[in-house]
């Protein structure tokens, strides 16, 4: 059983030094983290005094909101729901979101024989499971608490994690202990690491990336492999959201890249539209420019509601003839795609209320921007919703990048004032 001392009063955050002192360096934490009585939580396997902040119950609690809000991450996803492997990531990527937040953690290991029954995954087999300890304040007693949001929806008593992973008969545990939480994996477990071992955060970042895409497999029936490209993007902030919609994968016009793409309903689609529209803060009426900037924003709304759109691009010579802006050129137009299930077919629709007051096929919309006998078109694709302009055609991207979100941000912006000037001149308030 996971035993330990907790020695509270005597060491203050201020006042610990020397040989005893393990806090080690916060990262982006130092002030906050004394704000926070300490304690020594001191392991009875080895005899290790780790120093802690203590907390209240509430604010533990609060901070398990943050913890598990990391599943959404948009650049990468912490995989709590994938049982197989990668507690020793999970647990390390929590540690450094609580350093920041001015929690000082440590780490609860056993290893051994460990069997687990999970509801949907199955019978699963470790050779050691490790969580994030942290120490709360509780009728007078110091408790170890464990936050593993991969079995719990709340921090428990280190006592209950125990009890919980350890329940199969078949479980046999030969080594428990505590450390710091700079401790990665068992290999770490007599290391006296006083800061973060950056190999240690490069396998982290990777070993979550890859089980965030195992997961996404198996969430997807009938999927046997996330494509190697990276073509097939993990599903970010709304995936739990997502989930309720069917997925498919669909294959670009140019090259073999596949696309996966939520399926809607007509209603859902034109749902989807009329909220985009009644944002109003993505200047759609002004034509002469801005597709990519209209289009990714829209990429990043229907993504909030949890559906995960495409791009179509058409590139060449495109004229179009405007009512109230007159003949208009681009060297490409874009727009987001997604699928729509009609009469038992899925067909990509695009939506693009620059042009269309609702959804319509993407036939329909490329029938329409080519409609000028001059038009001459050189090259059109599909590609995933990271994509911002034709130079992404090949890219393999699988999360939104920064530069991109800036000059969205930016051209929208600008866009918008340039159609109030353009609005203003032709006497239309």
């Amino acid at each position: 059983m996971l035993a330990a001392n907790v020695s509270v009063g005597s060491i203050s955050a201020a006042a610990a030094s020397g040989a005893d002192d393990y806090r080690g360096r916060c990262v982006n934490c130092e002030s906050s983290a004394r704000q926070y009585e300490h304690a020594f939580l001191v392991s009875k396997e080895n005899g290790k005094r780790i120093e802690l902040t203590v907390h209240t119950e509430e604010e533990v609690n609060a901070v398990f909101a943050e913890v598990v809000a990391l599943k959404d991450h948009q650049v990468i996803p912490v995989p709590f729901d994938y049982l197989k492997d990668g507690c020793y990531a999970r647990a390390h990527r929590i540690s450094f979101l609580l350093d920041q937040k001015g929690i000082i953690s440590g780490k609860a290991f056993m290893e051994g024989k460990i069997y687990y029954d999970a509801p949907k995954q199955g019978e699963m087999g470790w050779s050691y499971q490790i969580a994030s300890v942290v120490l709360v304040k509780k009728g007078g007693q110091v408790i170890p608490y464990a936050i593993d949001p991969s079995f719990f929806a709340k921090p428990v008593p280190v006592s209950e994690w125990e009890a919980k992973l350890t329940k199969n008969a078949k479980t046999k545990i030969t080594r428990q202990y505590f450390t710091n939480r700079f401790s990665y994996d068992p290999n770490d477990r007599d290391a006296e690491f006083v800061n973060y071992d950056d190999d240690r955060l490069g396998d982290m970042d990777s070993t979550n990336t890859n089980l965030s895409r195992a997961l996404y497999v198996l969430n997807h029936p009938g999927m046997t492999e996330y494509p190697a490209d990276g073509a097939l993007s993990i599903c970010r902030g709304p995936c739990k959201e997502a989930r309720q919609y069917e997925h498919a994968l669909f294959a670009a016009n140019e090259g073999s890249q596949k696309i996966d793409l939520t399926v809607l309903t007509e209603e859902d689609a034109n749902t989807a539209f009329a909220e985009i529209v009644a944002r109003g803060d993505i200047p759609f009426a002004y034509l002469k420019d801005g597709s990519y900037a209209h289009a990714h924003k829209m990429a990043l709304l229907l993504e909030s509601k949890g559906i995960i759109s495409g791009k179509f691009f058409m590139e060449g010579k495109i004229y179009y003839d405007t009512p109230k802006q007159g003949e208009v050129g681009w060297s490409y137009q874009v727009a987001p795609v997604v699928l729509v299930k009609k009469n038992g077919q899925l067909i990509p629709y695009v939506i693009d209320p620059s042009f269309f007051s609702k959804p319509v096929p993407a036939s329909e919309w490329e029938a329409k921007l080519t409609q000028k006998s001059k038009t001459e078109i050189s090259r059109k694709y599909f590609t995933n919703r990271f994509a911002y302009g034709p130079n992404d055609r090949n890219a393999k991207y699988v999360y939104y990048q920064e530069e991109a979100f800036n000059d969205m941000d930016d051209t929208n912006r600008n866009l918008a004032r340039a159609l109030y000037v353009l609005n203003q001149s032709s006497g239309k308030k």
